[in-house]
């Protein structure tokens, strides 16, 4: 005997649920997560990289990533993480609602974040908000990438020349003039990872089973962000 219990209530909101819910269902897709108030969160850090930070952003990529089936790769940058998405033969997960897209990465972020610096006395807890931009095409997600790698660059060199001059002489000086200003400095030579951010990519080895047998398994690897490594990513995408 099957009961029917009828939800007039619920059928109302979930109504209007339906009317806020937006799916995508485009090539590819970015999800963006942000660091909110992170200035604040890492005051007590070290300026202008703390690499515990970095790790943790790192970890954070790795497990926001393994919470899709269909996350090519993802872009880390001072506290930003992008996950580039394609829509595969089944489409987006949770068929491409897009509230639930953001939440899952923006969730599983935070939390392996929070993990990361559980021994971090930090001025608050860690929180990512996040959004999602439709791609066409692969050159699309190519420019995408452009316009963070840009901003990244641009971020680690305001932040070294933050560690090493006042306001008052920094004011007014463009991103090129500041870089000049970092010439014969600790900081001449920004690592690559920190300049160009990170690529968080799977790689795949094989494993040898306790009978002998092999099978192909796959990890995150972590990989400098510049333009050669973004050719290749991109050249692998996945053809939709």
């Amino acid at each position: 005997m099957t009961l029917t219990v009828k939800d007039p209530l619920g059928d109302h909101f979930k109504a209007f649920e339906a009317i806020e819910e937006r799916t995508i269902d485009s090539s590819y897709a970015a999800i963006r997560v942000d660091g909110r108030a992170f200035h604040t969160l890492t005051k007590s850090m070290e300026k202008p990289f703390d690499f515990r930070f970095v790790q943790a952003m790192n970890a954070a990529a790795r497990a926001a990533a393994n919470a899709y089936h269909n996350v090519a790769f993802a872009y880390v940058q001072s506290d930003e993480i992008s996950f580039i998405l394609y829509r595969g033969s089944t489409g987006y997960p949770f068929n491409g609602r897009t509230q639930k897209l953001i939440t899952l990465a923006a969730s599983a972020a935070s939390a392996a974040f929070a993990v990361s610096l559980e021994r971090v006395d930090l001025e608050s807890p860690p929180i990512f908000d996040g959004r999602i931009i439709s791609l066409d095409s692969a050159i699309e997600v190519e420019n995408y990438l452009s316009w963070r790698r840009l901003d990244c660059m641009k971020n680690a060199v305001s932040s070294c020349c933050n560690a090493l001059f006042t306001q008052e002489e920094l004011h007014g000086r463009t991103t090129r003039e500041r870089q000049e200003m970092l010439q014969g400095t600790v900081f001449e030579h920004i690592d690559d990872g920190l300049f160009y951010g990170r690529f968080v990519c799977r790689e795949v080895f094989e494993k040898t089973g306790p009978g002998g047998e092999i099978a192909q398994r796959h990890r995150w690897i972590v990989i400098p962000g510049d333009r050669k490594h973004a050719g290749s990513l991109i050249a692998g995408l996945p053809s939709v």
